[in-house]
């Protein structure tokens, strides 16, 4: 059974008609891998159900998801990560930025105090960054996700030995979210977050930024010209699901750590699986902030890690790692 499959799909739904009396004429029977295949045993998928419950009980056991539910069926697992009381290490102080056209014309945006927020910041300028980002302007909102690398060792078999192979674990640093004024319509200022981004570009070597390709043109550019190897995708349904299992992963194995953000945690817990292929927030909810996450995560974990310390020097081209 694939990952994508899920409880009202076509093979599940002969499957159940062949378990149904009144359908004679359909015969289905449902066995798990070690019951069908004596080569392989319970025991030894015993990391797979520890990392990903949900993925291995539909590959190993024909268990699929139902077609619309919670992704994390154990969301107590994100509370888990959180570090208590660890808040954004900076002051983020709302103000309306206003624009003059060359008719006279006034235009207002939303942003924070790029002044106030260099001033107060505080990050690790030993720590590799990986940065998230997702771009909403007069309806969503732009979220921002930075987390670092710390070095942890995971046992791994290789060519039939068991070895220690060094991972990156992910630590969340700042979450940021720009929220358009949608009663008076005052969409968000992307040069501010583009003046916020460069802000911490100078402070701390930031490696790599993942964000979506919808209003990414500018911000590219940006992180790029800051030495950032800045990428641009379109979060298909696909990609989706592929950064928020390596998400879930992390969390249900504890190889990751959270902001102490109630509102945010809470909106990930509430991140639906639709028809097994499509990750959507719950009614009243929303995954804006989530996108940035599990992007910043997915860059982050799939690195390899730098065990040496960074170096860094603020400056307009950005920080740079020592060679």
């Amino acid at each position: 059974m694939g990952n994508n499959v899920s409880a009202e799909d076509f093979m599940m739904f002969k499957y159940k008609q062949g378990q149904d009396e009144n359908e004679p004429e359909v015969i289905s029977s449902r066995g798990a891998s070690w019951e069908v295949n004596l080569n392989i045993k319970r025991e030894d998928l015993e990391m797979d159900y520890k990392k990903d419950p949900e993925g291995a009980k539909m590959r190993f056991e024909c268990i699929p998801p139902a077609q619309k539910g919670g992704f994390f069926q154990y969301p107590e697992r994100i509370d888990d990560c959180v570090k208590a009381g660890k808040q954004n290490p900076c002051v983020l102080e709302e103000i309306t930025i206003t624009n003059l056209l060359d008719n006279g014309e006034e235009r207002h945006f939303v942003g924070y105090d790029v002044a106030l927020f260099k001033e107060t910041l505080e990050l690790d300028t030993t720590k590799t960054y990986y940065l998230g980002l997702d771009g909403g302007i007069t309806s969503d909102s732009y979220t921002l996700s930075l987390f670092h690398a710390e070095t942890f060792y995971e046992e791994v078999v290789e060519g039939g030995d068991a070895v220690e192979k060094a991972r990156n674990k992910p630590v969340e640093d700042l979450l940021i979210e720009w929220k358009p004024d949608t009663v008076y319509k005052i969409p968000v200022s992307v040069q501010n977050v583009i003046d916020i981004v460069e802000a911490i570009c100078e402070r701390v070597y930031v490696k790599a930024a993942l964000m979506d390709k919808f209003n990414s043109g500018a911000m590219v550019q940006k992180l790029m010209e800051l030495g950032v190897e800045a990428e641009d995708k379109v979060f298909s349904n696909p990609f989706q699901l592929v950064i928020y299992t390596n998400f879930k992963n992390l969390a249900y194995t504890g190889h990751l750590e959270l902001l102490d953000d109630e509102k945010a945690n809470e909106d990930m817990k509430h991140i639906l699986l639709v028809n097994g292929n499509k990750i959507d927030h719950d009614k009243g909810r929303s995954k804006d902030t989530c996108d940035a996450r599990t992007a910043a995560v997915y860059l982050c974990s799939n690195d390899d890690p730098v065990e040496e310390s960074n170096w860094s020097i603020p400056t307009i081209a950005g920080a740079v790692r020592k060679a």
